[in-house]
């Protein structure tokens, strides 16, 4: 094992110059204008066409169901029996039929140094802006990209290997499928698909009627990480375009990579990954980045006592893969605008132990302040205004202000690693809440990919961080980037972030275009 890891550390040193191989086995995959372009977005149902829009579909998909059989009633020989069958669908044959075909990889196994680049577009504001364009780093998208095939602009496998002592690093068009009834996928894929209404999620789930549903078999396939946020950013930004990247829901570091404790390797493979993510970003024109919340020292710890397998390890070689991460994400945020969640736990402390080497915080990289990057947070509790709690201003109000009560124990301690909470219009024991009143979950039983949600999340509140600056651009008139430098310099200090309620006031991107959809958000909102 150590020889393994010694080779490929002089592999790197040797080679690192190196950005081809010697099989010829680069694959240059083309730029978006290479491939079949998409129409643009253009919804039929704006103004105060919009939840006679939505009716319009679902009572489309009524009809539908209205034709099926009860599938948990042996349909066997009935009509449509074969739509209780479950198919494998592949997603690039579905959206991308004319895409470079699956298995191509591009790969880098050279150092390209990228962290000073700023992509000059980033300097366009307002009127000037193009639609947003969001690379979701997270896995499990498949099953809601079905849903929005003119808004999905290409879909893309994260892939590593070490092959000959040489580590490379690289991304290839997605080889996901989607695994459901063929009933299911009419739905997503022909239904909701098709259709040139703006539909969102928690519109389908106040005007479903679920208990047409019940003749279907319970199907929870795509109740995931990923297909939830891109439902939510599908929802408050009408006019998003997405490019995904399957990363197993955050920036990943392989084994061998972590296991070698090697400097050159660790170091390599940021640098590769970087490339990669550079690659991406400028491929396709990447505006936002969305990421979870990251990699935290407990999860280097648990790789190299376990995975590893090391009797010991020294807190030194935990802070250097930390400080690895941590250069990935300003790698990111140096190009374009990174949107992260904060972490869902410990209280930011970043101290130092007496060596100087090892922060007693968890969550090293979660917690430094980084340039162009936003992390979000959540308020939980969103009574009706009845005068027991306060209500939000426009402009927000700065967390030393007293709002205790509105965050959960584990939200307020991580407050010196987050620049903002929003409101999201989330309580328990909620009643009939308005449009957009509850957050879009991904829920099997309906097979739309919508439903209430009952609790929520941190990885999940990023989405609505980046709804709240694009509205803030386009109605300011300024770049994205000054948008997000615009939230973080609210803040009184680091421990000190600021609450949002952008829903109360309708300042997202949906509320813009669809007026409609927004209305009665302030009979709920804090």
């Amino acid at each position: 094992m150590k020889r393994l890891f010694l080779g490929l550390a002089i592999t790197l040193l040797l080679h690192g110059c190196d950005n081809s191989s010697d099989d010829g086995d680069v694959v240059v995959i083309p730029p978006p204008d290479d491939n079949p372009t998409k129409p643009a977005l253009d919804y039929s149902n704006t103004g105060d066409k919009y939840l006679p829009g939505v009716r319009a579909v679902v009572a489309q998909i009524h009809d539908f169901l209205d034709t099926l059989p009860d599938c948990n009633d042996n349909p066997a020989g009935m009509e449509n029996a074969d739509l209780c069958d479950t198919g494998e669908y592949s997603i690039q044959e579905v959206l991308f039929p004319d895409a470079q075909k699956v298995g191509e990889v591009r790969w880098w196994s050279s150092q390209k140094m990228v962290n000073d680049v700023t992509i000059s577009r980033q300097a366009n504001s307002g009127a000037e802006l193009s639609n947003p364009k969001v690379l979701l780093i997270d896995s499990g998208v498949a099953s809601a990209a079905l849903r929005y095939p003119q808004r999905m602009l290409a879909m893309y496998d994260w892939v590593f290997e070490t092959e000959d002592n040489t580590l490379r690093v690289g991304y290839q068009h997605t080889t996901a499928t989607v695994q459901t009834s063929k009933a299911r996928y009419q739905i997503r894929a022909e239904i909701l698909g098709k259709t040139d209404a703006f539909v969102p999620s928690t519109e389908l789930t106040r005007e479903l009627d679920r208990t047409r549903f019940a003749k279907l078999p319970t199907d929870y396939n795509g109740d995931t990480h990923g297909s939830l946020t891109l439902n939510l950013l599908a929802d408050y930004i009408p006019a998003a375009e997405f490019v995904t990247l399957d990363s197993f829901g955050k920036i990943v570091f392989p084994d061998q990579v972590l296991c070698s404790l090697s400097d050159t390797v660790v170091d390599s493979y940021v640098d590769y990954t970087i490339s990669v993510l550079t690659d991406i970003i400028e491929r396709h024109h990447i505006d936002y980045v969305n990421l979870s919340a990251g990699l935290i020292k407990q999860d280097f710890k648990d790789k190299l006592l376990g995975v590893c397998r090391l009797q010991s390890y020294e807190s030194k070689d935990v802070l250097r893969l930390q400080q690895a991460y941590t250069r990935i994400l300003v790698g990111i945020a140096n190009q374009t605008v990174l949107v992260q969640a904060g972490p869902n736990g410990a209280a930011y402390r970043m101290t130092t132990s007496e060596d100087g080497q090892d922060p007693a915080s968890e969550y090293y990289a979660d917690c430094m302040d980084i340039d162009n990057r936003f992390r979000t947070g959540y308020l939980i509790q969103s009574y009706l205004n009845d005068g027991s709690l306060p209500v939000l201003p426009s402009e927000g109000v700065s967390y030393s202000n007293g709002y205790d009560d509105l965050v959960k124990p584990s939200q307020l301690e991580i407050k010196g690693c987050v620049d903002g909470y929003f409101n999201t219009g989330w309580r328990e024991n909620y009643a009939d809440l308005p449009s957009f009143g509850h957050y879009p979950i991904l829920y099997g039983e309906d097979g739309t990919n919508a439903g209430p949600m009952s609790s929520m999340k941190t990885s999940f509140i990023s989405g609505v961080g980046i709804a709240y600056i694009e509205y803030i651009a386009r109605t300011r008139d300024i770049s994205r980037s000054d948008a997000l430098k615009s939230l973080k310099e609210r803040k009184v200090d680091a421990d000190t972030p600021w609450l949002m309620d952008p829903m109360r006031h309708a300042e997202l991107p949906v509320c813009v275009d669809f007026p409609d959809a927004c209305e009665n958000w302030d009979s709920f909102s804090l």
